[in-house]
């Protein structure tokens, strides 16, 4: 049993053709778009695309002749996640695994006067069938990107919710692979919401939905119906003493997992436990179970 990195070591040296992308894969992938890969990663309105090994090797390369904009720097969840995220990186460019991933379609929109924090992009896996991952970035720790959480609870559309819808539709319309859909914390919430609301001649496309401790939604101010046939595609990932990934009412059933952290630093999903190719399953914990009551309440 270990946690992210761990799984890298073990599982990093045979590709996806030999044992087929899980849902650690998947957190993986959803980590990474944490990273500001402006000017690394083609845009969204580019049909190029680049290994993850040469991505890591341009990152850490642009990082170095610009101190300034180092990653640890970047207003992330929290210094130990932006390190964690540097050392998945690097791990996972060097992995036969991960090496060849395609990262396209990278798009990041923060705009102060709307209220927007958001920011995605794609990976083509090296199969046969080349299946594609959309993953959403979280929350990351400026005002305007918790403001805009906050809203999650009150608004029935935020402006990132509506980026995520427009995103998700432009770019799995271009292909017909089928598409895996993910995001951690408020990139959960993205990932599940834009799936639910995604034009009819996509919603072939989208196989599965992870939501990685990311929260609900008020069905009070948003109607349930948009959201009723997506129940079996959703997987929904929270940590025994979780916290956001609480918050509102979930699409889908919740796993409960276990994270070698405490309290809200349960969030960091670096954190997480996982045995070969799973998370390790374990139980609710009392604080949580009474939070969600007084969340409910």
């Amino acid at each position: 049993m270990g946690k992210v990195m761990e799984y890298l070591a073990w599982r990093g040296d045979l590709d996806f053709i030999h044992d087929r992308f899980n849902d650690v894969d998947a957190l993986i992938l959803a980590l990474l778009s944490y990273l500001p890969l402006k000017g690394v990663v083609p845009p969204v309105d580019s049909n190029a695309g680049i290994s993850l090994k040469e991505t890591a090797a341009q990152f850490f390369s642009k990082a170095q002749k610009d101190d300034a904009k180092s990653i640890e720097a970047q207003p992330t969840i929290s210094a130990s996640f932006n390190s964690g995220l540097l050392v998945l990186l690097a791990q996972a460019a060097e992995s036969p695994r991960f090496e060849a991933v395609q990262l396209s379609k990278y798009e990041e929109n923060t705009d102060f006067v709307v209220g927007r924090q958001f920011g995605a992009l794609m990976y083509t896996l090296p199969v046969p069938k080349r299946e594609k991952v959309v993953a959403f970035r979280g929350t990351d720790n400026s005002l305007i990107g918790w403001k805009e959480d906050f809203e999650i609870v009150c608004t029935e559309q935020t402006p990132a919710q509506e980026s995520a819808c427009r995103y998700l539709d432009d770019v799995i319309g271009l292909f017909s692979s089928k598409v895996t859909v993910c995001g951690h914390s408020k990139g959960g919430n993205l990932a599940v919401y834009a799936s639910a609301l995604s034009s009819p001649k996509n919603r072939g496309k989208i196989a599965r939905i992870i939501n990685f401790d990311g929260p609900g939604f008020d069905f009070s101010i948003l109607p349930r119906a948009h959201f009723s046939n997506w129940e079996d595609k959703i997987r929904n990932f929270i940590p025994q003493e979780s916290m956001v990934g609480m918050l509102l009412e979930p699409v889908g059933k919740r796993k409960v997992i276990s994270s070698a952290s405490w309290g809200i630093n349960q969030h960091n999903a670096l954190n997480w436990q996982v045995k070969r190719t799973h998370f390790v399953p374990a139980t609710m914990s009392r604080t949580t179970k009474l939070l969600e009551d007084t969340l409910n309440t």
